[in-house]
This record gives C-alpha cells, structure tokens and sequence, in this order.
C-alpha cells in the first residue's frame, strides 16, 4: 500500500518527540550561526551528553531507542558546532537585514512582530 493511503495514527508514535531530525547542509555550504544560536547548541550538547545520556544509558541499556536517538542528536551537534561559522550580528540602526539581524514588523493595526 502506498504511503499516500496511511493515516497519521497509524504509525508508530515517536519514542522521544524532543531529537529532531537532522538538518542537512548541501555539500561546501556555510553552517553560519549567531553567537547565541552557537551558545544554544553547545548548552544543549553539555546537557544532554553530561545529563541525559547518563540517565537513559543506565535506565535503559545501551540498546535502548531513546539512547541511539540521543546519540543520533549529540553526534548531529558535535558535527554542527565543528562546522559553524559564527556570524556576530549587524550593527543596530542598519536600513539592510542581514543574517543574525532582529527585524520588527507593524501590521496596518499597528501590532508589532519581532523576527
């Protein structure tokens, strides 16, 4: 049967729904991060592999799906952050959005959105 004809709960739910799939970069591409973006990734490595791979590896057994996954995830950051080229933001007060800027929209109601 074609996957097409397969409802959703139908599937086996997701052991962990916290590790996310891999992002992945094409070939030769940039990792570009922001420094707190940088930051974020290197908490979340120290978190998990000092933190929750210790419990889970003596909760569960080295065979455990959440453990593959949480090694899966800290090999994924590992890889990520010895990549990343880490972009400081723009100046503030610049007309031009650039990467790492912070950029606030008003709707004709006059609310405010920050991106």
């Amino acid at each position: 049967m074609s996957k097409a004809f397969t409802r959703e709960s139908d599937e086996a739910p997701n052991s962990d729904p916290g590790v996310r799939p891999a992002p992945v970069l094409p070939a030769g591409a940039p990792n570009y991060l922001t420094p707190t973006g940088a930051a974020r990734l290197r908490e979340e490595l120290a978190r998990l592999a000092e933190t929750e791979r210790p419990r889970l590896a003596t909760s569960a057994g080295d065979d455990a799906p959440a453990l593959r996954a949480r090694d899966q995830r800290i090999a994924h950051l590992r890889r990520s952050l010895a990549t990343a080229v880490v972009v400081p933001p723009p100046p503030t007060g610049e007309d031009r959005v650039r990467f790492g800027a912070t950029v606030r929209v008003r709707d004709q109601a006059g609310h405010e959105t920050a991106y």
